[in-house]
């Protein structure tokens, strides 16, 4: 809450202890000042939010289905909506260095087509498939014959696609089970980078509010949190603690540390088991 005072209201000047636990203002530093403190909190928070190795996780899971059905290659891409393609960041087998990297438009090609129908798909003969991006795949070196592409998607959304190409390997009862996990967990990998992205976004977001309103930055977390919803706006609010707590002293960052580590400790001493 900001409290505004009257002109002729007299307010003693800050000891150097209250001071240096002010939050800084815009009147008090320069763009690159505020900045350096975003691209600070960004680097704190982003460890505890993306897994580490994100897009090794990725890789494992397309060596890991390769195998499973004996396919010739397999790639997983991942739905860029602000710029309405798919980016692949995952691939093996043939042409995948040209792959990894390589973007198309989302209404375009057999991945095209999974996503706007979240519907797995399955094609034996591409040439006979007018769906099929058979330029694309020209410019990776490799042309299948025969694709699986299965939906990377949560609830609400469809976040990416897991493309296996000519597998010898027809799956059965249990293979489908154990691609249905691995396709899970590939989609858990793209939610978190999804929410890191997001945090990005948000971050961003509080950076031009702060520069426009000519306030603080942590003012500008807690009104940038309080326009989201769903998980950015929990994430955003926590960029806020996190930057509130790393202004204040080191007896308080310890004692805020220990006061979460206890928690943390009961909530899994009151966990239900399974």
């Amino acid at each position: 809450m900001v409290v505004h005072r009257s002109a002729d209201v007299t307010t003693p000047a800050p000891n150097a202890a209250q001071a240096a636990r002010s939050p800084t203002s815009i009147r008090q530093m320069d763009d690159t000042d505020l900045v350096a403190q975003l691209v600070q909190l960004a680097s704190e928070l982003g460890p505890g939010l993306e897994p580490a190795g994100a897009t090794d996780h990725l890789q494992d899971v397309v060596d890991t289905v390769r195998d499973l059905l004996g396919a010739a290659a397999c790639s997983i891409a991942v739905v860029d909506n602000y710029q309405e393609e798919l980016v692949f960041l995952a691939a093996t087998g043939p042409g995948a260095d040209q792959v990894v990297s390589s973007s198309m438009p989302l209404s375009k090609g057999i991945a095209g087509w999974v996503v706007a129908s979240g519907q797995a798909l399955t094609i034996s003969n591409t040439k006979q498939d007018t769906r099929f991006a058979d330029d694309f795949a020209a410019s990776t070196g490799y042309v299948p014959t025969s694709i699986l592409a299965v939906p990377l998607q949560t609830a609400d959304d469809v976040l990416g696609v897991l493309e296996v190409l000519d597998a010898e390997v027809e799956p059965d009862a249990s293979t489908s089970r154990l691609l249905e996990l691995l396709a899970r967990q590939a989609t858990l990998t793209l939610q978190t980078m999804a929410v890191f992205e997001d945090l990005g976004m948000a971050l961003l977001r509080a950076l031009g509010k702060a520069a426009q309103d000519d306030g603080d930055l942590a003012v500008a977390l807690e009104a940038t949190a309080a326009e989201l919803r769903g998980p950015t706006r929990a994430l955003s609010e926590l960029a806020g603690l996190f930057y509130s707590l790393g202004r204040l002293g080191q007896e308080e960052r310890t004692a805020a540390i220990r006061i979460l580590g206890s928690f943390v400790a009961y909530a899994k001493m009151a966990a239900p088991q399974p």
